[in-house]
């Protein structure tokens, strides 16, 4: 998707509970998106990541809603501090991994 000539992503959200689509639609940025849903705002962080974008759209929509509450979007951009913390705490689960693999094929190597 495109918006004013730059590609975005789209996160959209249609919840179960018109509490949580009442939540989202206090949403306008990036940091609204990490105080109402922490987990929602990493998941929109990473696909930027991932993807390579900049920005990325956060909807949320609740067909039981009146006509003018059913939609509700804000564009979100890039944290790079978020993005940095993102991947040094990948790098760190990656080297883990790695520590945990290596010493159980050594164990197993042993038998």
């Amino acid at each position: 998707m495109e918006l004013n000539g730059t590609k975005v992503g789209v996160e959209m959200k249609c919840p179960f509970n018109p509490i949580n689509h009442y939540h989202h639609s206090q949403i306008q940025s990036e940091a609204d998106l990490k105080r109402v849903n922490s987990d929602y705002y990493w998941q929109v962080q990473m696909n930027m990541l991932t993807y390579g974008l900049g920005a990325w759209i956060f909807a949320s929509f609740d067909p039981r809603q009146p006509e003018h509450r059913r939609l509700h979007w804000a564009i979100c951009y890039a944290v790079p501090e978020d993005m940095q913390l993102a991947c040094d705490i990948m790098e760190k689960a990656k080297h883990y991994r790695d520590q945990i693999l290596n010493e159980w094929m050594f164990n197993n190597k042993n038998k």
